[in-house]
């Protein structure tokens, strides 16, 4: 796959142009499964350590039980006739020789998994039934779950503890008061 197309399935989510049609959106989040197994066995591959490398083999075997599901759902949104909208190769092949760094791997894992719970989220509103429904909004919630596993990679592989540069529990002005009033011994 070249950038042009892996860049195109990003596009979709920033210009507006997700699909109307519920076939050519099941479509596309099949296509995105597809690449984003092959980015977890290459971060795998990769991995820092070796249990790290065997929670990532663990997922990308429930991504493939996932691709299962989706392709199921095909039966429960009749086909559009259309063509592969631009941006789009035929097929994705592994994207990973793109990025460098595995941090920068986790990081296109997480996009991606952020990415298709939006188009599911979307999906969701036009299955025709409470139990298909149902069964897209778990999809939803499980790659909700894994795009929160990779940002905790992100985080944890760049040195920045528990999403800020202050550590656990510190947010942006906590001490902004304090340190006016001359640091925290001067506080009542």
């Amino acid at each position: 796959m070249d950038e042009a197309d892996f860049k195109g399935f990003f596009d979709d989510m920033t210009d507006g142009s997700m699909p109307r049609d519920p076939r050519m959106l099941l479509d596309r989040i099949v296509r995105a499964e597809e690449m984003e197994i092959s980015l977890y066995y290459e971060l795998a591959r990769s991995a820092p350590n070796e249990q790290l490398r065997r929670v990532i083999e663990h997922m990308a075997g429930e991504e493939k039980q996932d691709l299962e599901k989706l392709r199921m759902l095909y039966d429960y949104f009749p086909s559009y006739g259309g063509k592969i909208p631009p941006g789009y190769s035929s097929s994705f092949s592994d994207p990973a020789h793109l990025y460098q760094s595995w941090s920068e791997k986790a990081k296109k894992a997480r996009d991606i998994e952020l990415h298709q719970c939006a188009m599911l989220c979307h999906l969701a509103m036009h299955a025709p039934y409470p139990c298909i429904q149902k069964i897209i909004i778990d999809l939803a919630g499980q790659q909700l779950r894994q795009a929160m596993f990779w940002e905790d990679m992100v985080l944890a592989y760049s040195g920045m503890a528990a999403g800020y540069p202050g550590g656990p529990g510190y947010t942006p002005g906590m001490y902004a008061e304090q340190e006016e009033k001359g640091g925290p011994e001067s506080s009542p």
